[in-house]
């Protein structure tokens, strides 16, 4: 009877003796995640992963959460500030949802505010200047629809619903804020803060058709301009734009978007006229020019659709921006002025 405890004492001492290291290994390979706003370091926190969620009916977009259809989707907050206490949490709370369908990206954003009197709105133009960007109440989306962690589209969004909308390239060297991107907004002011319903084509942004799953890069910002508060989903330094790509977070659960092929129309009206002693007869008067401008998507796996440039009288490819069709007049005149008026773009897309 003794001998047989002294080997189970035996066999005990050597299990434990080869458990505890393994043990102690798994144990050191768990990498525990540090709490939000417990870093000083914005980049030091890991760079963060959300996913959205297809949906079957889409939400009503009229600036409120309320349908039942923002239920299914993850809530996306922990906003971290940039400035002015880098790495601590957002002091004003946000919550950002995502869903989608075969045709649309929806945004949803509720922006709680302790002073729902004290926003700071510094206009409310359509791509208003950058300046009343820094200068108030900002939300701002970017989205790497390639991951390439350089290039995205972004949108930023005031409470009043204007907004200012373009691409970024090389990481936030290159920005292009004449490019349109066809999307609805609607923002409601609450007892409670500020919200944000946002359609976004996916035929107005370029992917990668031959992609099954869309991960694409994102960041989202918020900015309190009373207290002068900038916080991100995926933070950065006070120094980084929300389009620093490099450093955004990930996008996934996206499935099964058909390729489209967009069409954008633009109709425009042109009108001058030159006069003057000095100008030979053959330019002097008036012109008038009406026509539209055309792109259309040939493959939704580049950034940029081809398309040719076409004048009246002629026929010939010279690039691969817009294709254009124009007509022109002309008319005698005594002064000298020159307008033009270009009409909101129309966008259309065929799926296969």
């Amino acid at each position: 009877m003794k001998r047989t405890q002294r080997l189970g004492s035996l066999l005990l001492g050597l299990l434990v003796s080869v458990t505890t290291p393994i043990v102690a290994q798994q144990a050191s390979e768990i990498t525990l995640l540090p709490e939000p706003g417990s870093l000083s370091d914005p980049e030091a926190y890991p760079r963060p992963t959300a996913s959205a969620v297809r949906v079957s009916e889409s939400p009503i977009i009229d600036g409120r959460l309320d349908d039942e259809v923002w239920g299914v989707a993850e809530i996306i907050s922990d906003f971290i500030q940039s400035q002015p206490e880098p790495g601590r949490l957002a002091t004003e709370r946000t919550e950002v949802r995502l869903l989608y369908d075969d045709n649309n990206l929806y945004v949803g954003a509720m922006l709680y505010d302790s002073d729902p009197e004290g926003y700071v709105i510094q206009s409310l133009e359509r791509d208003f200047p950058s300046i009343s960007t820094r200068n108030a109440d900002i939300f701002a989306i970017t989205l790497d629809t390639f991951l390439d962690r350089r290039n995205s589209f972004i949108i930023m969004i005031n409470p009043y619903g204007a907004y200012r909308d373009g691409q970024t390239f090389n990481d936030s060297r290159n920005q292009d804020f004449g490019f349109d991107i066809p999307v609805e907004i609607r923002t409601a002011f609450l007892d409670d803060g500020w919200s944000i319903e946002l359609r976004i084509p996916w035929s107005g942004i370029r992917y990668d058709g031959d992609r099954d799953e869309q991960r694409l890069g994102m960041n989202l910002l918020r900015r309190v301009r009373r207290i002068n508060e900038d916080s991100y989903w995926a933070p950065v330094e006070r120094r980084d734009p929300v389009h620093r790509m490099s450093k955004a977070g990930t996008l996934t659960g996206v499935t099964g978007i058909p390729t489209s092929h967009s069409v954008l129309i633009k109709p425009y009206a042109l009108a001058g006229e030159q006069s003057g002693s000095a100008l030979p007869e053959m330019i002097s008067g008036a012109d008038a020019e009406v026509g539209f401008d055309l792109k259309y998507g040939l493959t939704p796996g580049h950034r940029e659709p081809p398309a040719t440039r076409v004048r009246l009288g002629s026929a010939r490819p010279i690039g691969t921006e817009i294709g254009t069709y124009r007509a022109s007049t002309a008319a005698s005149a005594t002064t000298s002025s020159r307008r033009s008026v270009l009409f909101a773009a129309r966008i259309s897309s065929t799926r296969t």
